[in-house]
């Protein structure tokens, strides 16, 4: 819960800055501080001991390597948030908001609750969320690796996931309903397949 003065440039080829809360009793919202066209290299948001705090983005984040929430609140606040590495829900809340958020490494949510917006969720890896909640954006949430919500609580909302891999992805359905779902993949004749493993129910279109 303190707040980063006097620093001019942050080293983003390693190392973790850990946010927490501040232990006052109250939830309270601090700003995570922008370092430029890259902030951080790992990036943890922690409750520590106390209330939980909200931590929440003034300008776009770029994080070079894992992002991971275990308590307290991120929340993007209409901002783009692009992690190279894997980001993780352990705990606490993400919330998504009306920017798109790109997650290269892939997105892992264990418990907690991930919470999408309007805006698009780009996930360049795998979905898995094996427990907490996931809620899907109401705009478009894509997929480009394996998607496996079983676990969790899981609201597909009222947009579209698509599948947009460049080779055989899987899709556990894990007996959710869906709204809308497009399927994309890129990938060489023979490479292209979207494997549905359990019963697939589209409320929405399939396209």
């Amino acid at each position: 819960g303190e707040t980063l003065t006097n620093v001019k440039d942050l080293d983003v080829d390693s190392g973790t800055v850990r946010y927490v809360v501040d232990g006052d009793g109250t939830g309270d919202t601090f700003t995570i501080r922008d370092f430029g066209a890259t902030d951080y290299f790992n990036l943890v948001i922690d409750q520590g001991s106390g209330t939980a705090d909200t931590f929440q983005l003034g300008n776009a984040l770029a994080v070079a390597g894992t992002q991971t929430v275990t308590e307290g609140t991120f929340d993007a606040n209409g901002n783009t948030n692009t992690v190279t590495g894997l980001a993780t829900v352990n705990g606490g809340t993400y919330l998504a908001s009306t920017a798109e958020q790109t997650f290269n490494g892939g997105l892992t949510v264990s418990s907690g609750t991930f919470t999408g917006g309007s805006g698009t969720v780009d996930v360049n890896g795998n979905l898995t969320a094996s427990g907490g909640t996931f809620t899907a954006p109401s705009g478009t949430l894509e997929v480009s690796g394996n998607f496996n919500p079983t676990g969790s609580t899981f609201s597909a909302n009222s947009g579209t996931i698509t599948f947009d891999g460049a080779s055989d992805q899987t899709f556990t359905t894990n007996a959710q309903i869906y709204n809308h779902i497009t399927l994309n993949n890129t990938g060489a004749s023979g490479s292209d397949d979207i494997i549905v493993s359990g019963a697939l129910d589209v409320n929405g279109t399939l396209t």
